[in-house]
Parts: structure tokens; C-alpha cells; sequence
């Protein structure tokens, strides 16, 4: 396999080096909570610099402790990357715990980060430019349509085996409807975890729920938008990810998913909602947080479309 590294010419400067941390007008304005709701059920505001130590020290030190339970016995690490902010968050942080990295020699597992696509797919681009600038050692893998489709009957065949059942069933029964996710979603991550070369494998799920991430959350508010977001994470947690873990076992793969680690989100969930978000930025919250944690500016403000519109999955799909 081919890494980032040599997967073409090598630059001639070597690696680009995250940038110095800058100001974003786009979620300055954000109020950033650090504190559980009142009783009277009213957010408690902090705000300014309390507010920016609240996010670094608070959420910061949660993401490290779920990031350091998700990697606890692994030598190595596979990571999907997207070349997004949720990824190149953990990208970025497992860096620091790399035993490749220069900053804490042996202080993790070895990470290697893998991004599937059709070729020219908006993935594999935006995946080798934050790969270059995180220094990540990073392996591109180039899908083929025909590919895509034996991934998608390989899918159907796990859910109709595996997958939860209502009701009676017999052989001779047709396949039941697949469970948790849609078609496309279910096949992008099969490759992507066919491809990833370790046993553990780490993936970004979660972010985009619990930071409001989804356009369909952006006209929301008030009790709207909780019993949306309450519907969206329950699902995640009881459907989607009981789903993308079948499919992962199907591959051997021991997949994780550092957002979803239980003491994170209730760490996050003692934030409002309306403090996780901003007017005009989508998964403010966690920008913002990335910027603390040192993602450069550049990957913290990156908007990206979902795995299986940027990989091509989708549009190979429509195609068959």
C-alpha cells in the first residue's frame, strides 16, 4: 500500500506544518456555555475568555480521555479520514499521541489514516491536501464503480443475515428491508473499513448529531429543535451504529468512534444546544473547539459533504 508520503512526488519543502492559530469571524460570536442548565431549566451563559478556557479545558480534556479509551491496547490505528473537521480533529490529536509523531515519541499507538473515492471524488481531494498539512501518513484507495457495487450487494447480504428482524422469518422469506441506514452510507463504510490495513479502526460518527451539524437542524429551534436532536442521537446510538458495527464485524474489524463515547456526550449534552451552534456555522461548538485543541484554521472552518456524496458512493450507485 501507498502512503501519503509517496503515493505521489514528494513535495520538495517536505510536509506543510499546521498553522498558527487566528480568529474566525465566522463563530466569534458564539456563546460558549460551559455549564449544566439551571434547574428552571434556563442555560447558564459564560462568556469571553471563561468561556473559551470552559471549552478548552472542559470538552478538551473529554475528548482526550474518549480518544485515549478508543486507541487503549492497540499498537496500531487505522482512522477513516475525510479530510473534514471531525476526522482531522482525532487525526490531529492522535498525532500528538503517535508513536510516529516527533512531539511523544511512544506515547500511542502508530496511526495510519485511509480515505476511499472514485477517482477525482471530493474526498480523495480534500483528504490528501489535510493529510499534507497534518503530515499524516495517509493511503488513498481509488474505487471503481464495479467495486462499489459488489460492496452493495456484500452490504445486503450482511443486513438480511444479520441484521435485526420484525416478525416471523423463514428461508423461503425475502430479504427484509435494511436496517439503521441508507444503502449508500452502509456501502461507503464497508470499503472503507475493507480497506483499512489494522484491526483498529477509528471513524468520526457522531460530531454531526451532537453538534447540530445537519442542514435539517439549521430553521430549528426551541422545542423543535431538541426533539430532533434527541430523535437524531437516538437513532445514531440504537439503529446507525448497531448497523455500522455489524458490518465491521463482518470485516473483523474492531471499529470505535470517539464521539459517541458515553462520558463525552454527556460531557457535551451539559452544553445547550443553542450554545453548540452558531447562525451562520454549523458544528460551531466543535470548531471552536478545534482551534483550542491547535487543528489548524484552515481544517477547523473546512465544510464538507456527507462519505457517501464526497466518495462518489452515491452518484455510482444511482448509476446501476
Amino acid at each position: 500500500m501507498t502512503t501519503h508520503g509517496t503515493h505521489k512526488d514528494q513535495p520538495r519543502d517536505g510536509p506543510l506544518r499546521p498553522r498558527p492559530k487566528t480568529s474566525s469571524s465566522a463563530t466569534s460570536g458564539i456563546t460558549l456555555p460551559a455549564m449544566p442548565a439551571r434547574e428552571d431549566g434556563a442555560p447558564r451563559q459564560v462568556s469571553g475568555s471563561r468561556a473559551e478556557e470552559g471549552v478548552r479545558g472542559g470538552l478538551g480534556a473529554a475528548l482526550e480521555g474518549a480518544l485515549a479509551r478508543s486507541i487503549e491496547g492497540a499498537q496500531q490505528v487505522t482512522l477513516l479520514f475525510s479530510g473534514g473537521v471531525d476526522s482531522s480533529l482525532l487525526a490531529h490529536m492522535l498525532q500528538r499521541r503517535s508513536s510516529i509523531s516527533p512531539d511523544r515519541p511512544g506515547g500511542g499507538p502508530a496511526l495510519r489514516a485511509v480515505t476511499v473515492g472514485l477517482q477525482g471524488s471530493a474526498d480523495l481531494q480534500q483528504a490528501e491536501s489535510a493529510a499534507r498539512l497534518l503530515g499524516l501518513a495517509w493511503t488513498p484507495f481509488v474505487l471503481r464503480p464495479e467495486e462499489i457495487g459488489r460492496a452493495a450487494d456484500r452490504v445486503r447480504t450482511i443486513e438480511s443475515t444479520e441484521g435485526p428482524r420484525e416478525g416471523p422469518t423463514s428461508p423461503a422469506s425475502p430479504s427484509p428491508p435494511l436496517q439503521g441506514m441508507p444503502l449508500e452510507v452502509q456501502t461507503a463504510l464497508y470499503l472503507a473499513l475493507a480497506k483499512s490495513p489494522d484491526t483498529r479502526v477509528l471513524c468520526g460518527q457522531g460530531a454531526d448529531e451532537l453538534f447540530l451539524g445537519y442542514a435539517h437542524f439549521r430553521p430549528l429551534q426551541g422545542e423543535r429543535l431538541y426533539v430532533r436532536y434527541r430523535e437524531d442521537l437516538r437513532r445514531l446510538q440504537e439503529e446507525e451504529w448497531p448497523c455500522t458495527q455489524r458490518i465491521a464485524a463482518s470485516l473483523a474489524k474492531d471499529l470505535r468512534a470517539p464521539y459517541l463515547d458515553p462520558a463525552w456526550v454527556r460531557d457535551v449534552e451539559r452544553v445547550p444546544l443553542e450554545g453548540r451552534r452558531s447562525a451562520s456555522e454549523p458544528k460551531a461548538l466543535l470548531r471552536v473547539l478545534a482551534r483550542e485543541l491547535g487543528l489548524p484554521q484552515e481544517l477547523a472552518e473546512r465544510r464538507k459533504k456527507a462519505m457517501q456524496y464526497g466518495s462518489g458512493v452515491h452518484a455510482a450507485l444511482g448509476r446501476r
